[in-house]
C-alpha cells in the first residue's frame, strides 16, 4: 500500500502544473487525481519501503539459517560415511 501522504504531495505537484483555468476547479480536480493515483498504485501491488525492508531482513535470516543447516548436514554426512577400506 502506498503512503497517502505521498499521493497527496504528488497530486499537489501535478495540480500546480495545470493551466490556471483548470485550477478554478481545484477541489474536484485534486479529488479525481487522488482517486486515480490511488487506484493506479493499488493495481501495481506496491509495498512500502518499510515492508520491503522487513522482507529483506527475513530473507537474510532465512539465508543464514539455510547456510547453517547446510553446514550441519555436511558435518553429519561426513560422520556417517564409513571410511573407504583399501
Amino acid at each position: 500500500m502506498v503512503d497517502p501522504q505521498f499521493i497527496n504531495n504528488l497530486v499537489k505537484e501535478l495540480f500546480g502544473t495545470l493551466p490556471p483555468m483548470v485550477q478554478g476547479m481545484r477541489h474536484e480536480v485534486e479529488q479525481h487525481m487522488s482517486n486515480t493515483l490511488k487506484a493506479w498504485f493499488n493495481q501495481m501491488d506496491l509495498v512500502t519501503r518499510e515492508e520491503f525492508d522487513v522482507q529483506t531482513q527475513v530473507l537474510h535470516q532465512c539465508q543464514a539459517k539455510l547456510t547453517a543447516l547446510e553446514q550441519q548436514l555436511t558435518a553429519w554426512e561426513a560422520q556417517s560415511t564409513p571410511p573407504n577400506p583399501e
